[in-house]
């Protein structure tokens, strides 16, 4: 059973007060800070181990004696990919599969946070993204917003196929379309100071991305639409919540036959320009050619839109809680559309499901001396009389 606050009925006050103290194996960092936090307000003395490859921990933690684990002993969680990459000039599938694991915070979880702030003050709400330093990420929330609105109107299987397919619109469309309007195949990078010619913008890892046109055709457009759909309807209540253990969940939206139905009743967005964030990238400021959109007024008028939304009642909406081990939820299912998706703008050789869940649920595989001597670490800190429960 997974541990965390949906599981509160079983892990409950008498569970942990019948502990005398706790040991930890668990498989995620999420889950250790849960624990702890557990430990610290129950008083009782946790031993938690875990291995990242040939690195590993054992941290034993008695509360109020000792640092918790989350304030002295969190593990390395890996390096970062620039910003610049993951939002403009990926060139690898890690950078996809990073770059869809954001995407996927920010459709089930933040938006979710985002309309409710909207519903409770929608007058701070639009003065807060009106201050935005980053505008173009404004624009591409409020049409995601916008279009959620839109459907938590009037909560369907449907309406939540209509938010997927804006989404993928402003994904694989939009994006790329402001992205080659800025920087034009032909763009060259001009020296601000000395006006000398450095030669092709795209060159080196920069791949000159091309757009997508929704194709029910291609499995990776309709398994990405299935995905979506799914989540979205569940965020909205339109289908139930996946319940563990149920295999059969929403299975039947995998069908092409499905896919080739709904998109029949969905209307195509229409293109806003969005504008370009190449903060992070010095080579960006030197290319002269291109378009520049006019992002602020864009993100204006996006705003009075959503100010027609005040007042509107919500439904009840459901953050999506992600869980790699569950190969049935849709979780790592849209995670590998939306990678290759954006694999394919990029002309970047495709991931599978295996591969995704490796990296989008940062799994590193154990090596077995390095198990091995964890393990003999915590028996002998469970004998030890200084650290007894």
């Amino acid at each position: 059973m997974f541990v965390g606050p949906k599981t509160e009925d079983t892990f409950n006050d008498d569970f942990w007060l019948g502990l005398d103290g706790i040991c930890n194996a668990l498989d995620n960092m999420e889950a250790r800070f849960y624990v702890d936090d557990q430990c610290v307000k129950y008083e009782r003395p946790l031993l938690e181990s875990g291995t990242m490859g040939p690195a590993g921990n054992v941290d034993p933690v008695v509360p109020f004696k000792t640092h918790t684990y989350r304030d002295g002993g969190q593990a390395d969680e890996g390096g970062g990919i620039p910003m610049c990459t993951l939002r403009n000039f990926p060139h690898l599938p890690d950078h996809c599969i990073e770059w869809a694991r954001d995407q996927f915070e920010l459709f089930f979880v933040k938006s979710v946070k985002q309309l409710k702030k909207f519903n409770e003050d929608p007058g701070t709400f639009i003065g807060d993204i009106s201050s935005s330093t980053d505008v173009t990420q404004s624009i591409f929330e409020v049409r995601g917003l916008l279009s959620l609105l839109n459907a938590a109107a009037s909560p369907s299987i449907e309406s939540a196929g209509q938010t997927a397919f804006d989404f993928f619109h402003l994904l694989f469309r939009d994006k790329i379309l402001d992205l080659t309007a800025a920087f034009p195949a032909d763009a060259r990078i001009i020296d601000p100071d000395t006006k000398q010619d450095k030669g092709l913008f795209w060159s080196g890892h920069k791949r000159f991305p091309q757009s997508t046109a929704f194709d029910v055709e291609k499995e990776t457009h309709r398994r990405f639409l299935a995905a979506s759909t799914a989540l979205f309807a569940a965020m909205l209540g339109a289908v139930p919540q996946k319940q563990e253990g149920d295999n059969t969940w929403c299975q039947d939206f995998k069908s092409k036959a499905w896919a080739a139905a709904l998109v029949k009743k969905l209307k195509v967005p229409e293109y806003v320009a969005g504008g370009v964030n190449t903060d992070g990238d010095a080579t960006a400021s030197g290319v002269t050619a291109g378009v520049k959109a006019d992002s602020k007024a864009i993100l204006q008028g996006l705003l009075q839109q959503l100010q027609g939304f005040a007042g509107h009642a919500l439904p009840t909406l459901e953050e999506a809680d992600f869980e790699k081990d569950d190969d049935f939820n849709y979780h790592i299912d849209f995670i590998t559309q939306c990678a290759n998706l954006r694999a394919d703008n990029y002309h970047i050789t495709n991931s599978d499901f295996h591969k995704v869940k490796l990296v989008a649920g940062r799994i590193v595989p154990a090596i077995a001396t390095t198990t091995a001597s964890v393990c003999g670490l915590v028996q002998a800190l469970l004998k030890n009389e200084h650290f007894s429960f």
